[in-house]
Order: C-alpha cells, then structure tokens, then sequence
C-alpha cells in the first residue's frame, strides 16, 4: 500500500444513504484533480483540459480503499513509494506523488499560495457547494502516522481559494541560483534549493543534459524564463536556458577546488602560517596601556 489520503465529507446531507452519487464522484474526482494540480505545479507545468501527462497520471492515479459510514469518509491510496536505485538524483512518479501531496496540503492550509492547485480547490469546493449544501470538505492522513496532517476547507477557506486562483503568476527572462540536489533525465526535470530553502522546479532540453550532470550538488547559477509566486516573489520554476556556473568559471580542471569550503586550520596548515602564542610583538607602540589590554581582552572573549 502506498500513501493513504482519507477525504471526509461533512454536514447533515453527506451521510452515506442521502448524498448522492454524483457528489462521491465530485469529491473523489475533485482531490484527485486537485494533487494532479499540485503535481504539474511541482514539475513547472500548467495542467490542461484534456488527458493528463503520462508522468502526472502515473504519480497521481488515486484507488479507492473504501468508504465509512457517517459523514462521507474516502481513503485513497496513491502509488506505492519504491526506492530509486540511484538515490534521490532521479524524481521518479512516487516521489512525486509525496511532493503533490505535500503541496496539497500546504495549499488548502493556506501556506502555499500556488494558482494553480487553488482553483483545483475551488472547483471541487464549488462543485459540492461548500459552505451551502455540505458543511466542508476534510483532508487528512491515516491517524497511525507520525505526526498526520488535517486541513479543514469550510467557507471560509472557499473564498480564500477563489481569492487565489484570481492570482496569475508572474514570469520574467532572469537568474535564480541555489543548489541542484535531483535531476530526472528521462523527463529533462531538476530541482534546484535556493540559499534561503525554497525548491525551484527545472526543466531543460536534451542538449543542457550534460550541464545540469556537471552542476549536481554544487552551488550552480542557472539563466532562463523563470516563474515567481505572485504572493511571496519567490522563484518556483525555470525554463533553462543555460547553466551559468559551468559556462563563466571556467576553472579547468581544478573547478571543484573553488567551492570547497576549509576551515581556519586546514588554510593555516596549506599556507606553511603558524599560530600566534605571544601578541608582544605585535604590540603598537604608540598604544596605551589600557588600549593594548583592551585589545587582548576582544581576542579572548
């Protein structure tokens, strides 16, 4: 079994024996529309109308485990998660799905602000007439997990959604730099972490393969049409056009060597320097007494 989302709905008409079955098939569609969303959103893309990308289709195809009685409780079951062979250098369909469902959640709790998957919401609230008919609509993981996660989306949380949809995001010829920690070359994906932690989604042709290989897990500039969160400014996706660090440094062979950090003593012990054991020498004639002891007191504190 791979990742369980239990989906509930709640009010006086979603007990199962009076809703009917055109709303089960609105929620379970809905939240399925909704993590495909938060996936295209995750790979740089905008998800259309019509059949969905192979990738997004196999990282997102939800099962149904069942239904409970009550208010309407779904749990949905996504891919099985299987370990990539070469570690996380590949952004494979079940990573994936965890990302589109952390986004998600993220999304409907109101800490992501993405577009995109916030109209998926609003369309799967508008549908079930949340906030009229049925009371909200409920996410939440299996209670056996550690640390599950519950997001309510009542009214409320409705017309917080429809008020991002409205957003469209921004995008500009620009650089974003960071560090690429996975690349999938299959689907010519990457995924670059800015200095202040945010994940930029990368997409790339064929012919910049061999760039994004050399610049995996250094500091990297990368130059391309890049997209920005309307709210927070923040980079969220690149189209690349080229890959800065490899093209400007120009180090030869001994390029790594720039981005190798050496602390204090490995510098003192390459560069033949000894430490300073008596500061006499270095005593300023033209000092103070109180200057000098002064002086001696900052370098010890």
């Amino acid at each position: 079994m791979g990742k369980v989302l239990r989906v509930r709905l709640t009010g006086p008409e979603a007990e199962l024996g009076r809703i009917p079955a055109a709303d089960v098939g609105h929620l379970l569609l809905g939240v399925e529309r909704t993590v495909a969303s938060a996936a295209a959103s995750v790979l740089g893309r905008q998800l259309r109308t019509g059949r969905r990308p192979g990738t997004i289709e196999a990282a997102t195809r939800f099962r149904l485990l069942g239904l409970r009685h009550g208010s309407l409780v779904a749990e949905l079951d996504l891919p099985e998660v299987v370990e990539d062979e070469e570690g996380t250098l590949a952004l494979g369909d079940t990573r994936l799905g965890e990302m589109s469902l952390e986004k998600t959640f993220a999304s409907a709790s109101g800490d992501d602000d993405d577009p995109g998957v916030a109209e998926a919401f609003s369309q799967l609230l508008r549908d079930l007439s949340v906030g009229t008919r049925y009371e909200a609509v409920e996410l939440a993981d299996p209670p056996h997990v550690p640390s599950p996660r519950a997001v309510r989306l009542d009214a409320a949380a409705r017309a917080r959604l429809d008020s991002v949809a409205q957003r469209p995001k921004t995008a500009r010829d620009d650089k974003v730099a960071g560090t690429l920690v996975e690349a999938d070359f299959e689907r010519n994906t990457a995924r670059l972490r800015t200095p202040t932690n945010q994940a930029v989604v990368v997409s790339f042709s064929a012919e910049l393969a061999d760039d994004i290989q050399q610049a995996l897990r250094q500091p990297t500039a990368l130059e391309g049409r890049v997209t920005y969160d309307p709210g927070t400014s923040v980079a969220v996706s690149v189209e690349l056009r080229a890959v800065l660090r490899g093209q400007q440094l120009q180090l030869g062979e001994h390029a790594s060597l720039f981005w190798r950090h050496r602390t204090v003593e490995e510098l003192r012990e390459e560069q033949g320097v000894e430490p300073v054991a008596d500061f006499a020498p270095l005593h300023d004639d033209e000092a103070s007494l109180e200057q000098v002891e002064a002086f001696l007191t900052a370098l010890e504190e």
